[in-house]
């Protein structure tokens, strides 16, 4: 009988401050989101809520709500940045240069 042995894959590492801070690996899955539900600010948080429209034949379209964020405005400004950072590139053109 042959042992099976199952390997993780190597966790990331935050460090806020002076202090390391393994990610735990959860089973969240990834989820498409069509439309912004929620947004709103109440005493320093950010409040979003995120859906994704459900069209399941001749049935009428659903909306499911995919996640609901709450969070600082620090942590909103940081991905308000992430972002932009992200959609910039991603509109970015092509360098034609190093294409083959």
């Amino acid at each position: 009988m042959s042992k099976v042995q199952t390997f993780r894959a190597p966790e990331k590492i935050y460090k806020i401050g002076d202090v390391e801070c393994p990610v735990r690996h959860s089973d969240a899955q990834p989820n498409f989101v069509d439309l912004v539900i929620e947004n709103r600010h109440c005493n320093g948080n950010v409040y979003l809520s995120v859906g994704a429209v459900i069209i399941d034949g001749t049935n009428v379209p659903e909306i499911q709500i995919v996640s609901r964020l709450r969070m600082s405005l620090v942590i909103a400004q940081h991905m308000r940045d992430l972002l932009t950072e992200v959609i910039d590139l991603a509109l970015k053109p092509a360098d034609k240069k190093h294409a083959n």
